[in-house]
Parts: structure tokens; sequence; C-alpha cells
């Protein structure tokens, strides 16, 4: 975000490819330009560098100090710590990078910060390192910014980072936001590409909706102040269901599928990294790793282990607010029985199955034309890798501009459940619902909030109405698939008491008919 109107845009940061020579004699002066106009008073900046000027001639004086680079501002938390110099360095390729530099790693870590300093293209010889220091501490800027460490929405609910360090305001809002993390490679095609290619052919193909709407409803939970959880498609082998999760995927990010080929720690830092977006896994084996059965609970409950530093001092866990999608060919009771687990209720309202049923063209309804399921299945994981990233930060633009709150979300979303409540009592006769049925409606309800939202902001172009018919659907499948009504708990105690009466029945008992 620019402070000025000469600071660069995100998208220049990253940038190594050389300009034409005029082009670089431009980008030169331009720059020499902006170190003059903030470099320090005992300091003197030529197209060759920046030196000690002289007292009286304002001439350079001795040897460079080092290449061109100048101090935008200074960037801190929003509880004002953390002090850090945001910079910007003329690169030998003439390119701008732009990175962030701690006031306390002077000092800690000298020559690591002196080694970034060389990385993102800084000259200077080893007799001018303490020079380049004095430099820093003399830089006194006026700006001010403010940096945020992980993607999602600032304290306010004013501010949201994209993956890819991109960040958008409100209209309300008139400080500066910088994302201090690494930034993510995210958006590939156009938006109106993902438009036609991607959203169009999910139409008629509730799977695809459900994901797309499922992608899309990450922002709205913690406004909200609704938990995390995961939905599984499970079902055949190679009806779709991957395509569903890359078509979802390609909301936020052109990334390849994760896999649960993966450890806790290394799930964790992902989900971090998924912040108030989306998180895709991909192909659930029959038995996976042995913390399967924690993974569900710290992804619902929406942070990770807690962890220590070497002083013993406890320090803050990673967090998350969002959905995830998950693909495999057996539910959660199946893969839980391989591992010798019983199923709990808990679990099953973190993540919840939806069975992914086998039609003629796999688990698709509408192929849009095409020659059959496999050619749709094709024209949608080229489609969702050409086409990426834009549209999950489009649907928090539209958010932002109309001032939405989570008040209002939440009158919205208490409607929805009410009415997907409504529909399963009429649908299967019954007065009430157990509570953990509530809470995966609940969920349900927010998937189509998101969906709605996005057909009346113009992101999917879907009509209104498209997303909740889709999510009334698979609500139907996901009741039906978990037996009814019943609580899991009671349901699964019933089940294997039966399965050890029948095996074990007559060893155990006897007969007391006629007994005296």
């Amino acid at each position: 975000m620019s402070l000025d109107n000469s600071h660069p845009s995100k998208e220049n940061v990253a940038d190594t490819k050389p300009s034409a020579s005029v082009d670089r004699e431009q980008t030169i002066m331009a720059f020499l330009k902006k170190v003059k106009e903030s470099l320090p008073i005992h300091y003197v900046a030529s197209r060759d560098g920046i030196f000690v000027a002289a007292p009286r001639t304002r001439e350079p004086l001795g040897s460079r100090i080092c290449s061109l680079f100048r101090v935008v501002a200074m960037a801190r938390t929003s509880e004002s710590k953390d002090w850090t110099w945001l910079i910007e360095i003329l690169t030998p390729d003439v390119t701008v990078s732009e990175l962030l530099i701690p006031k306390d790693s002077l000092i800690a870590k000298r020559k690591d910060t002196l080694g970034k300093l060389q990385s993102y293209g800084m000259d200077f010889g080893v007799f001018q390192e303490l020079e380049v220091l004095e430099l820093f501490k003399a830089w006194q800027p006026s700006a001010r910014v403010f940096t945020v460490n992980t993607p999602g929405w600032d304290s306010e609910m004013q501010t949201f980072v994209m993956p890819d360090g991109s960040v958008e305001t409100s209209n309300e809002t008139k400080d500066h936001y910088i994302f201090a993390d690494a930034k993510q490679s995210c958006r590939v095609g156009t938006f109106e590409g993902w438009q036609s290619e991607v959203a169009h052919m999910c139409i008629g193909n509730p799977h695809l909706i459900f994901g797309v709407s499922l992608a899309l409803a990450g922002p709205l939970l913690e406004p909200m102040g609704l938990d995390s959880g995961l939905f599984h498609l499970h079902g055949d082998t190679s009806i779709g269901k991957s395509a569903s999760l890359r078509v979802a995927n390609s909301v936020w990010r052109s990334e390849q599928l994760q896999t649960w080929k993966t450890t806790s720690n290394g799930l964790e830092g992902r989900l971090a990294t998924a912040n108030s977006t989306f998180f895709a896994i991909d192909e659930l084996p029959k038995v996976p790793h042995h913390e399967f059965e924690n993974d569900i609970y710290m992804i619902g409950n929406g942070f990770g282990k807690q962890r220590s530093d070497t002083a013993g001092k406890a320090l803050t866990p990673a967090a998350w607010k969002m959905y995830c999608l998950s693909t495999g060919e057996n539910d959660l009771a199946t893969v839980l029985k391989s591992m010798k687990k019983d199923r709990h209720g808990g679990q099953t309202v973190r993540f919840i199955d939806v069975v992914v049923k086998h039609g003629e063209e796999g688990s698709f309804e509408d192929i849009h034309d095409l020659k059959d399921g496999k050619a749709f299945v094709s024209h949608l994981r080229q489609a969702a890798l050409a086409h990426a990233g834009h549209a999950g930060p489009k649907f928090v633009r539209e958010f932002l501009q109309r001032g939405c709150d989570g008040v209002t979300l939440l009158t919205d979303l208490k409607w929805k459940s009410e009415h997907l409540e409504k529909q399963i009592c009429n649908k299967f006769d019954l007065e009430k619902l157990e509570p953990e049925v509530t809470r995966v409606i609940e969920r349900f309800a927010v998937i189509a909030l998101a969906g709605e939202m996005a057909s009346e902001y113009g992101v999917t172009e879907w009509p209104m109405g498209t997303a909740d018919h889709a999510v009334s659907l698979l609500i139907d499948q996901w009741f039906h698939g978990r037996g009814g009504n019943s609580a899991v708990d009671r349901a699964d105690a019933i089940e294997r008491t039966r399965e050890y009466l029948e095996a074990c029945g007559n060893r155990d008992f006897i007969d007391i008919e006629g007994f005296d």
C-alpha cells in the first residue's frame, strides 16, 4: 500500500527482469531523487551510491558507504512493538526490492542483517559495514506503517491481508499496513478467465458449487466469531472428488494440492498460512498417520500446539479461522476403525462427512457440452491452474467496500440455519434435532451464505439461489449418511454392543428361559 505517490506497488517488489536502457536510466534517476529527499543531513547521494558529506561543500567525502537504498517508513505492530525499518533497495538489475529490517537485529544479529541486505541487492565492502549500520541509525523517517504477520483480518476487522501479502482495507481505515512474513505466489491468469472457465462450469454441479462457496466462507468466520471446521468428500475413486478440490482451491491460490501424507507439525504450519481463507487437503488414506485424531481437533479448534522458547516462556500458538475441504475414498468412521479407534461426536462436528455419489459422468450432473466426464475433469484441472487467486480477494474487497459487519452476517446466518433445520425436520418428519446436528447445519448455512454473497457481489456470476440449492442437496446427503438424527456417541455405542452380541453372544451368555 502506498504511503505517497512514490511508494512502489507490491507487484514490483519481486520483479527481477532488467528494463530497457532508457527505462533503466529513468528508474535510477527517479530512485536517486527519492533518496536525496529523505537522506540524513550528514550524507549525500549520487547515482554511484551513498557517501558521507563534506561539512561545508556537501561533496562526497571518502569512499562510498553503499549502493542506493532508502528508508521509507518505520513499521511496528498494532501494540507499538517490534519496531522495524521498511526499506527499498535499488538492485544491480535496476529494480526495487522492499524488505523489513528489525531495529533490534542491528545489535543482536548484525552479521545476519548485513547478509540479508546484500542478498536483496545492496552493495558495500567489509570496511563499510559499521558505516552502513550508522546510516540506518541516523535515518529517521516520519512515515509510519503497521506490520501484520499472518494473512487474514486485523483485530478491528477493517484490514485483510491476502496470502500474497497484498492488503485490503475498508473505506474508513486511514492507516497503512504491510505484511511482515514471506509472501506466497498465488495469482495466475485473470479474474474474468476464472469466472468463465471455472465458476461458470460449476453451475448444475452441486459439489463444485459447494466447494467454491466453502472456500469463500473463510473470511466470514472471524467477523461472526465462529469456529473452524473440515468437510470431507468421500466416495469411489476417479469420480471427480479431486477436481472439486482443485476448483475450490483456485478461489485463493494456484498451488498444487496438499495431501494427508504429512505430519501434525507440517499441517499446523500450512493451516496458519491459510488463515481466514481456505485450505484444501487431498487423498485421505485408509490408515493415516498416528496423530490423525489430534489433527481433527486441531483443525476444528483453530490453534496449534502450545510451545515454549529456550527460557521456558510460553509462545503464542499458531492460530487460524477457516473451513478446510478434504477428499478420500473412506469416511471418518471407516478410517478410525482401521486405526482401531472409536468415533466420537466431537469429531463429527469438526470433521463433516459428505458422500459423493457416482453418476453417469462421475460426480457431475452437467458437463457443459463437453464430450464426457473425463473431458470435463480435464478442463476443470487446467482452468483451475490457469486462472486462480482472484475470486477470494475480490470477495473480500467487496465485503469491505460495502461495509459489512458481523452483526448483520449473524442475522442472515440465523435465518439460513433455521430454514435448513426446518427443511430437515419436514423431510424426515422430526420434531427436534440433536445439538450436534444443529451445529453442523450452522456450518452448512455459513457456506450457503458465502455462496449467495458471492452471487450478489458478482464474484461467481451465479444466479441468486444457486448456492442455497446446492447446500440443501448436500445437507440431505450428509444427514442420510450420518444415520439420521441420533447422537453419534449413542448410536455408535449401540452398534458396538450389537456387534459384540452377534460375535460373542453364544459364548458369553446363556439362555435363562426355563432356568430354575
